[in-house]
């Protein structure tokens, strides 16, 4: 996953509402399974917190704020 590596990423040429997966695919952040979404925002908090002057901190940021908001969606 390249946002986990020491490569700096443009923050504005991601598109949020798709997650590359391990494999090197992407999936559509809504089409994600809420187990799964549970678990990629407890792995970018994780980073968010534990290392927040990496090159690529505002993009896990702003990934963590997409998932967040589609897990809210879903539980109202």
């Amino acid at each position: 996953m390249k946002i986990f590596q020491n490569v700096e990423l443009k923050a504005d040429e991601m598109d949020y509402t798709q997650w590359e997966t391990v494999n090197g695919d992407f999936i559509k952040i809504c089409d994600m399974r809420t187990e799964y979404l549970e678990r990629c925002i407890e792995t970018l908090e994780n980073y968010v917190n534990n290392y927040p002057h990496h090159k690529n901190s505002i993009i896990w940021e702003k990934y963590l704020d997409e998932m967040e908001e589609e897990l809210a969606v879903r539980q109202d």
